[in-house]
């Protein structure tokens, strides 16, 4: 217990070893850190951003952008969680190998889908 009662040391307290290990790792980590809030900060404005023409354009409802941003929140929290064990207990290079193995004609099969879809409105005369 350090002079104020609490269990965690003060920084005065610290050895120098302690000292130069906690500088360390904050220069190290935290502009890391700072760089993921950031990446974070950006990707759930561009959602709203998103929202503000994509909505009127495709003649979405407020209850539809909702249930799409929704479900894609919801997706992405649950295949983070096994992603980060399936990642944390596998070699790392082979996931990366894993997930980066599209070959070519799965990824040209992937590209032509949006040619199969019909947009509503008409298209224009060519």
């Amino acid at each position: 217990m350090n002079s104020h009662g609490s269990a965690a040391p003060a920084l005065a307290e610290l050895s120098d070893v302690g000292q130069r290990a906690r500088r360390r790792i904050a220069y190290r980590l935290l502009p890391f850190v700072f760089l993921i809030y950031i990446v974070n900060y950006i990707d759930r404005v561009n959602v709203s951003f998103a929202n503000l023409r994509m909505s009127a354009d495709l003649g979405f409802s407020d209850r539809v952008y909702g249930l799409g941003v929704g479900m894609f929140y919801l997706t992405y929290v649950l295949f983070e969680i096994p992603g980060a064990i399936i990642e944390a207990t596998r070699d790392r290079i082979a996931f990366l190998a894993e997930q980066l193995s599209f070959k070519p004609p799965d990824a040209k099969a992937i590209a032509a889908i949006p040619a199969l879809v019909q947009p509503p409105w008409p298209r224009p005369p060519q």
